[in-house]
């Protein structure tokens, strides 16, 4: 970020009055000194223990603008937690990137050219934060460095030698949480229990989410053969350098958000290496307990809802085991909402002309709708290997259209995208989020929180599937079952 010679000051003042403390009260002031503090917004990102990855849509993270006044800008909040996660974003950029706040906190803190700098009470738990954020880039980028050249020597050169990569991964996430544990050992005694337990599982968690995601994605995207053979050896890989914490301390790391990223990452490649055997849930049920449990439970069943055919039955199987009540009321209403047979939200969206589309403009027609954006690279595989020749197969038929939803923020790169023939074509009806993407309301009303996303619409308005695999997606696409599909719809054989 450009701080000039700004001098920041950023004053938190977590009261330490007992009936306010006995409420978690969070009261921080931010003063900018520089001319430029005008043109500043902040907003707070507060993770509580609701959070659950990649589901912006359904579960926003919860975010608070600052007042600004006289020159400062105030925040003045409840706590969700007497202990919680918190960012601190400002127009330019992080301030504080997942913190640990907790109630009786009063800090003082100077963001200067070489550094925050902090005093008060309980200043050391954030002295302590700023130098882990540190040395987790710097010792990151060194573990980098020194294997660059073995990695890259290794590239096309097979499945032992992917293997052996995602070994290097493993191996690097799991010295790096080693470092920045053993540095956080040290100020053990100079911050709570809770504080301490949260700032360790965020260090795993940041530290090890890239090789899980990264081993999986290996082979999801068919660089590495789905094989017996090679999944007992990542799985061999998996255990040996397995960071899962001990179900003792589960209930506490579920409410570290890079953790979760982590855990979800780590047992999902896990249910994909051992299945056949067992899946993601039985997994889930095996390993993890309490609150950490329900939520992994429930953040696979919400990300599941474009993945399967029969989500009523699976959400109702699954959620006996979630003893969280939000999250069961939640999972409830999701499953009316998004599955099969609900009725599909009614958008207004502008196309590449500047004139406003709506859903319902269609009634009495079949509607293929998918959301993309560009260098999305599934988005292109859906176009290119499904999507293209559904469209010409069925371009002369008026009882079905095809509808592209841009989830980019700029307009010019959508209308570009549109020219290029890669993620859509020119000849469907093509809108725009207006350049709001993953936020806009249409991604809420269908719960959209990755791409592309398609959707089946029958003629009476209601949702046909959205699962992903019907609709000509995933890694192994089989466009018959598309055709199928809308061939039966269009005779009135389906919804």
């Amino acid at each position: 970020m450009n701080l000039r010679a700004l001098s920041l000051i950023f004053f938190i003042a977590l009261t330490g009055s007992e009936s306010l403390f006995a409420e978690n009260r969070y009261h921080f002031t931010v003063h900018f000194a520089d001319s430029a503090a005008s043109d500043r917004s902040l907003t707070l990102l507060i993770y509580d223990k609701s959070y659950l990855p990649y589901l912006e849509s359904m579960l926003p993270v919860k975010k608070m603008d600052a007042q600004l006044k006289n020159g400062k800008y105030t925040f003045d909040l409840v706590l969700p937690d007497p202990a919680c996660v918190f960012s601190l974003r400002y127009s330019g950029g992080i301030l504080l990137d997942r913190f640990v706040a907790e109630a009786g906190d009063s800090i003082m803190i100077w963001c200067k050219s070489k550094g925050n700098e902090f005093s008060g009470r309980n200043s050391i738990k954030y002295t302590l934060m700023e130098d882990l954020s540190r040395r987790l880039k710097t010792v990151s980028d060194s573990l980098s460095n020194s294997t660059i050249g073995e990695v890259l020597s290794l590239k096309n050169k097979g499945d032992s030698a992917v293997i052996r990569t995602q070994e290097i991964y493993f191996r690097n996430g799991n010295e790096l949480s080693g470092k920045l544990v053993d540095a956080l050992d040290r100020f053990r005694k100079q911050v709570s229990p809770v504080c301490y337990d949260l700032l360790a599982a965020e260090m795993i968690g940041k530290s090890l989410k890239a090789a899980a995601s990264a081993a999986l994605f290996y082979y999801t995207n068919g660089n590495l053969k789905s094989s017996k053979k090679n999944f007992d050896k990542t799985l061999i890989l998996l255990q040996k350098y397995n960071k899962l914490t001990n179900k003792d301390l589960q209930d506490t790391y579920s409410f570290s958000p890079s953790y979760m990223e982590f855990a979800f990452e780590e047992l999902s490649l896990e249910s994909f290496l051992t299945k056949g055997k067992l899946n993601y849930y039985d997994v889930a049920n095996q390993q993890y307990v309490g609150f950490m449990k329900d939520k992994l439970i429930t953040h696979n069943l919400l990300l599941s809802i474009d993945q399967v055919s029969n989500l009523d039955s699976l959400m109702k199987a699954e959620t006996r085991h979630i003893q969280f009540q939000p999250y069961r009321k939640l999972l409830s209403e999701i499953s009316k909402k998004f599955g099969d047979g609900s009725v599909a939200y009614n958008f207004n969206l502008e196309n590449e002309h500047g004139q406003k589309i709506a859903l319902d403009k269609f009634q009495g027609k079949l509607v293929y709708l998918h959301f993309w954006f560009k260098g999305c690279i599934p988005c292109a595989m859906l176009f290119s290997n499904t999507l293209a020749a559904i469209e010409n197969r069925y371009k002369d038929n008026p009882d079905i259209v095809f509808v592209s939803i841009s989830l980019d923020i700029n307009k010019l790169t959508w209308i570009n995208a549109i020219r290029e023939n890669k993620y859509t074509s020119e000849h469907a009806i093509n809108l725009y989020t207006e350049g709001e993407g993953f936020d806009h309301s249409v991604c809420k009303a269908y719960g959209v929180n990755g791409a592309p996303a398609p959707f089946l619409i029958g003629k009476n308005g209601h949702i046909i599937s959205r699962n992903i695999y019907d609709l000509g997606g995933g890694i192994h696409p089989d466009s018959k079952i598309l055709m199928e599909l809308i061939d039966k719809n269009l005779k009135g054989i389906g919804r």
